[in-house]
């Protein structure tokens, strides 16, 4: 009942518009999907209402005060690289109180060395055009330019651009807000260890109708992958200016998202990414804005469609760019080349159980792609003797004991094909092209592992991707969640970079495994895999999940994991030191103690 009282207790304390409109929210779900439905609805406002909690008080904890500020004012002083941060903004018709609350945030930057440059873009607003005039007062690094006439919003920011004299340009939409501290954070990455930066984005949130912080998005560092699924590097974003002007600026083609379609051409020329894991933007969510409903602009996510098909044809990629679900989010399909075979390598402690029957029969009959070869590896290397007829099944006798990782190893070695796919006995897909959705992946340059959606025997999320360290071992975020209540920032629904994934289903192409000795047949099952994705990612190749193959494992239950065990913590120590815990594609603002994706 927790999770009804603090629904209850954010609906009382909402407007009477907002009250409205989850009132009949409610009704029609009762009327449509019937009480139970509305109650879970319910339960799931509550649970977001505590997680609105927890966010006030992180912000509470997380955001500088004054002194900090001049602390920052005055460390900035003494930094190597002080490079003049050029801000943009289109401004069209712009509430002026907007215009006159992002003035605030740009003046009470604690890096000094900025310049604001703003163009109207032709506004037909009295109010908005004195508005953008006055703010050019307000200081000497502002400065104002007006279109003759609406052009659009690229056109706008190429305005904005042609007067921008720094370094570096920040991004900044016209009735958004930057935090104190944002140029202060960015000009600090810039002067930290390592190759020079080209782009640096961070964490944003959300203004909602009262003006407070809400929808926090807690950013995976540079994730290329996630990237095509998600212009989620949008705000803050920084770029070193004489790259925009390699590719050309913004393009009128794409506008409302144009700033995706640069920075997919910007990416194109350079590697040098970096994330700062703080929150430095607040979108404001208004009936217009992205921020608040996807579909308030859904030319922005056809011209998201737009520049990446065209990204794809620029980089010599064949395929197709998909609708994943909401507007904003993307599946970029590859074409596969030729009929490339798969090696299927099954560990079962008993060669004849009824649960690898049913695997055989569901690569047999459920999956479309048939160029898969299975190889067995069991005690005796015995096969069933009712293998669907048109598989191709193979069995060897392990050597040794049964240890998971030794017989996956062996499996490996004797498996005839280009792809390898590590299989779980009990493994059954949902539906026939789940191995197409992980071969066209794991074909793609500079990809390593591909993971699948996996659920357990009552339909609860098993894995999304290993975390690292998350549970005193290395966990799915959100197992054992139902599908739908796992909010994790649409990495649940998205093609997205993860650390390491599982060997329950996991597919690669023979000779990356090779090339990084494969699994370690010393380590029990779960730090292989962590393991692995390390090594993965030391020789540059990325680790990919996809929620494109989803299969069950009728025989799992999904339950918290158990830690390591100190021999495979030691051995994981002494050769990643205990760096192998933290994980560039999970925020550092997450806590490791839970599975919900909940702060510290």
């Amino acid at each position: 009942m927790g999770e009804l009282r603090r629904a209850w207790t954010s609906f009382v304390s909402r407007p009477p518009a907002e009250r409205r409109l989850l009132l009949r929210r409610a009704l029609t779900r009762v009327r449509t999907d019937g009480v139970s439905s509305a109650i879970k609805w319910a339960r799931q406002s509550g649970a977001i209402a505590r997680s609105r909690e927890r966010y006030h008080e992180w912000c509470r904890v997380n955001t500088p005060d004054a002194a900090a500020l001049e602390a920052m004012r005055a460390a900035s002083s003494h930094f190597a690289v002080q490079p003049t941060i050029s801000i943009i903004t289109a401004a069209y018709n712009t509430n002026p109180a907007w215009l006159a609350a992002a003035a605030d945030s740009v003046l009470a930057q604690a890096y000094p060395r900025w310049q604001w440059s703003i163009a109207d873009d032709g506004s037909s607003d009295a109010e908005t055009r004195a508005a953008i005039t006055g703010l050019a007062a307000r200081d000497p690094r502002i400065t104002v330019q007006r279109a003759a006439a609406n052009g659009g919003i690229s056109a706008a920011s190429n305005l904005a651009l042609s007067n921008a004299a720094g370094e570096f340009v920040a991004l900044l939409d016209h009735d958004d807000v930057l935090a104190p501290h944002a140029l202060y954070r960015m000009v600090e990455r810039l002067n930290g260890p390592g190759v020079p930066c080209d782009v640096i984005y961070s964490d944003e949130d959300k203004l909602d109708a009262r003006g407070e912080r809400v929808d926090p998005y807690f950013k995976p560092d540079w994730s290329p992958d996630l990237f095509r699924s998600s212009m989620y590097a949008c705000h803050l974003l920084v770029i070193r200016r004489a790259l925009i002007d390699e590719v050309g600026g913004f393009r009128g083609d794409f506008d409302f998202a144009q700033d995706y379609d640069l920075l997919l051409r910007v990416i194109e020329r350079t590697d040098r990414i970096a994330h700062v894991p703080d929150v430095l933007y607040h979108w404001r969510k208004t009936p217009e804005s992205t921020a608040l409903s996807g579909d308030a602009k859904p030319a922005a996510h056809d011209a998201g469609v737009r520049a990446l098909q065209a990204h794809l044809l620029r980089t010599g990629r064949r395929g197709q760019i998909l609708d994943a679900g909401p507007p904003g989010l993307y599946r970029t399909t590859y074409q596969i080349v030729g009929r490339p075979r798969v090696a299927a390598v099954i560990v079962s402690a008993d060669g004849q159980a009824p649960r690898l029957v049913r695997t055989l029969r569901a690569l047999a009959f459920t999956t479309a792609y048939d160029e898969v070869r299975v190889t067995v590896v069991s005690v005796d290397g015995r096969t069933p003797s009712a293998v669907p007829r048109g598989l191709s099944v193979a069995g060897i006798a392990a050597r040794g004991p049964f240890n998971y990782s030794a017989w996956i190893a062996q499996g490996a070695r004797a498996a005839a094909g280009e792809y390898l796919l590590l299989l779980q006995d009990d493994s059954e897909p949902e539906e026939p092209h789940w191995l197409e959705a992980m071969l066209e992946l794991s074909e793609q340059p500079g990809i390593g592992a591909v993971g699948a959606k996996l659920f357990d025997r009552h339909g609860k999320l098993e894995h999304i991707g290993l975390v690292p360290g998350l549970m005193g071992s290395a966990a799915s975020p959100f197992a054992g969640f139902d599908e739908e209540t796992a909010t994790f920032y649409s990495g649940v629904s998205c093609i997205r970079n993860c650390a390491a994934v599982s060997t329950a289903c996991m597919m690669i192409k023979r000779d990356r495994f090779d090339a990084v000795h494969g699994l370690d047949e010393a380590l029990p099952p779960r730090a292989a895999e962590i393991d692995f994705g390390l090594r993965l990612a030391e020789a540059g190749f990325r680790v990919v999940f996809t929620p494109y193959a989803r299969l069950i494992l009728r025989e799992t239950i999904a339950t918290a994991p158990t830690p390591l065990d100190n021999d495979a913590r030691a051995h994981l120590e002494s050769r990643w030191g205990s760096g192998w815990e933290s994980d560039r594609f999970y925020s550092p603002h997450l806590s490791r103690e839970h599975l919900d994706g909940r702060l510290r």
